[in-house]
């Protein structure tokens, strides 16, 4: 048989229209080829319409078919006696993959959910500080604050907050 010049795009659809039913003379008006074309193509891939729309599908996609997957591997070897036992084998693990991969995509996308609600919980502290017309400190700068107080015989509480006048006198002394 000689080979029909159409484009692979032209050829699936003129699989898949005769796949549909659509006479040939209908299919070829359509796809403004011939109609032996159109004949040629329904000879190349068979009469009957299942065959037909699968091979329109596998134009489409342009997969060959799947003969090699897992479970149709795994159907062809439960059939051998000897390593009938295996394939069950075989299946737990690949089952026990399938979750993995699973529980991983999940874990992942638990993970991306919080790190973004830290970061939205950090943007919300530091609009609440603003809010509320705290400055944000350094860790230890109280510290700091207070020695230098202590050494400049200025009154400051051991504990807690620091008056504004001290941090004041403080910042002043730093420039």
């Amino acid at each position: 048989m000689t080979a029909v010049a159409v484009t692979a795009e032209e050829r699936a659809e003129i699989v898949s229209q005769l796949a549909k039913g659509f006479p040939v003379q209908d299919v070829a008006s359509r796809a403004h080829v011939a109609v032996v074309v159109v004949e040629a193509l329904k000879a190349e891939y068979g009469p009957g319409l299942g065959e037909l729309a699968t091979a329109a599908a596998r134009l489409r996609t342009g997969l060959k078919p799947a003969e090699d997957t897992a479970d149709s591997l795994l159907e062809r070897a439960a059939a051998v006696p000897r390593i009938a036992k295996q394939v069950d084998k075989v299946r737990a693990l690949l089952d026990e993959m399938k979750a993995g991969i699973v529980a991983a995509e999940k874990a992942a996308h638990l993970e991306r959910i919080v790190a973004q609600r830290a970061a939205e919980l950090e943007k919300a502290k530091k609009a609440l500080a603003e809010a509320r017309g705290v400055k944000p400190t350094l860790a230890g700068d109280a510290a700091k604050v207070r020695a230098w107080a202590l050494a400049n015989g200025l009154v400051v509480p051991a504990r807690g907050v620091i008056p504004t006048s001290v941090r004041d006198a403080y910042k002043a002394a730093q420039k």
